[in-house]
This record gives C-alpha cells, structure tokens and sequence, in this order.
C-alpha cells in the first residue's frame, strides 16, 4: 500500500473575462509607471493594487478570482476569506522572466494569464525538497523511466491565455523566458490572505 503524504495542491481553471481590454490597460499602466524589479529579471511589473482600488483589474478580474480561491480553499480544507493581500500586473518581452521566489506572509498566491502564445515560457513549481531530490537521487544516478509527481524536483504547467493558478504561498516557483522577439507576456499575479 503506498500513502500519499505531504502533497502540494495547485489549482487551475480557467475564466472567461474580456481579456483583450485588460491587456490593452495594462500595456498602458506600463508606459505610464515605472514600476518595481521583485522576481523579475527584465520585463515590467507594476505596483500593487488593494482591493479598494477602483482600477479595471480589481473590478473585472478579482471577483473572478476570489470566488475560485474560496473554493480552492473548500477543496484543500483551509479558510480562504478572499481577502486580497496585493495584486500586480507582469508584462514580459523577449527573455524576460521571474526568478524563484515565493509569496511569505500569505495564504494563497496565484496568477491569471491575460496575453499568452507559443513559447511565452511556462509557469514551473518546486518540489519542497527540490535541491535534495535533485541531489541525492543525481548522486545515486537514479534516472526515472517516467517523471511523474512521485519523484519530480519540478513540475510545469503552461502559460494558457485566460487560465488561473493557485497555490500555497510557500511553494516555490518561477516563470520561464519569453522566448518570442514579437510578442508579450501579460499576467496577473496576487496574493490572498
């Protein structure tokens, strides 16, 4: 018999909201700020939004959000009130990326794809004990026939126009290069107290 312990959700749905008139504001919320450097390594990201802000973000795309969270957090058996924490927008051009990091001092993160396409570059997650499984089972030159979630350091979800992912705060993860000269990446990321 095998048990499954200490596993790590991350969930995923997809919204059907007016995508087209976000991208277009958050390309002009990036002319129009200068914006912060956190994970990202190149790109723009700007500066949080609160739940009081009257912004098209916060009209459109977070009652969106918070209804989703709440359920996620019914599924995982945690109260999640869907009280955002903070809410910011990434937008991303040829090699632009998000380095590791997580979400301290909260309850749910996640983030919403608004402007995708072919090699936007992935959204990668990190097995708790990524660099020990990576270590441990490379030194003893275990090489599975299958990756699967048993013995993954890692593991990716795509970069899907219109998804939403959410996840524990704490997990580690990070976003891959955009690996298109012509086209962006527009997201959404926040956090979830």
């Amino acid at each position: 018999m095998i048990h499954n312990i200490f596993q790590v959700p991350v969930y995923q749905n997809e919204l059907k909201i007016d995508n087209q008139s976000l991208s277009k504001y958050c390309i002009q919320l990036s002319h129009k700020e200068k914006g912060r450097t956190i994970s990202n390594i190149g790109g723009w990201q700007s500066n949080y939004f609160k739940e009081n802000n009257n912004s098209m973000l916060i009209k459109n795309l977070w009652p969106n959000v918070k209804k989703h969270a709440i359920q996620f957090g019914k599924k995982i058996n945690v109260d999640v009130k869907g009280n955002l924490g903070s809410l910011w927008v990434n937008v991303n051009g040829y090699k632009d990326t998000n380095s590791l990091h997580h979400h301290p001092d909260c309850l749910v993160s996640g983030v919403y794809y608004i402007k995708t396409h072919e090699d936007c570059g992935n959204i990668r997650f990190y097995h708790p004990c990524h660099l020990l499984l990576s270590q441990d089972w490379k030194n003893m030159k275990h090489i599975p026939n299958e990756y699967n979630s048993y013995n993954s350091a890692t593991w990716w979800y795509p970069s899907i126009e219109g998804m939403l992912y959410l996840f524990p705060s704490w997990l580690l993860h990070a976003v891959e290069p955009n690996l298109s000269k012509r086209e962006k990446r527009i997201s959404v990321s926040f956090n979830i107290s």
